[in-house]
């Protein structure tokens, strides 16, 4: 059951990342046509600002995915950290982009980040399941995404009208920071052999 997994650490680190990972591609989809408005880029190149970011984080999930079936457990849950790092540190600097090209180049690495992590988590969930059962835990994992696409257009929506399209990248990305810690703090008791608790 659902309270029973939770008192693992490692399943409290994958779900949280799991839904940091569905905050950063929620906003990077809704929000960035309004921030490109700002500056003036035109409807086609917001087009391919989210086609290239979108058409990087499945491309490369390829080379990626070798990579991580290349580690061990604890070099996935490094290999989603450093994507998800990667991917929230586009964000916070997408409101500093002056011009199209400054916002391809950041929309690009939020696709790396996206590539990078997404077939570690993919993996590491995979293999939850095949020990808890597959079909109630992909249950539990689709619900934590589905919980970060649902509630960050929300908690955007009312940032951007309070306080601008700007802030919605700052708030979102530190939300995002805050959810990478917490998925570290549990990593790291479970390294260290807390895994309950």
């Amino acid at each position: 059951s659902f309270h029973s997994l939770i008192r693992f650490n490692f399943i409290k680190a994958i779900l949280i990342i799991a839904v940091v990972c569905a905050l950063m591609m929620s906003v990077f989809v809704s929000f960035l046509p309004s921030l490109a408005a700002m500056i003036n880029v035109n409807a086609f190149h917001v087009g391919a600002i989210l086609s290239m970011g979108i058409f990087l984080a499945g491309i490369l999930q390829v080379p990626f995915g070798r990579i991580a079936d290349s580690h061990d457990l604890n070099g996935k849950l490094i290999q989603i950290g450093i994507g998800t790092s990667i991917g929230m540190l586009a964000l916070f600097v997408m409101p500093l982009c002056p011009d199209f090209a400054a916002l391809m180049a950041a929309a690009s690495f939020v696709g790396l980040g996206a590539a990078v992590a997404s077939p570690a988590l993919t993996s590491v969930s995979v293999g939850i399941g095949k020990k808890t059962g597959m079909g109630s835990w992909m249950g539990i994992f689709q619900c934590a995404m589905s919980i970060g696409f649902v509630v960050t257009p929300l908690v955007a929506g009312i940032v951007m009208d309070r306080l601008g399209i700007e802030a919605v990248f700052y708030t979102l990305a530190i939300c995002a920071f805050f959810g990478a810690l917490s998925y570290l703090r549990y990593v790291l008791r479970r390294i260290h052999g807390y895994k309950i608790g």
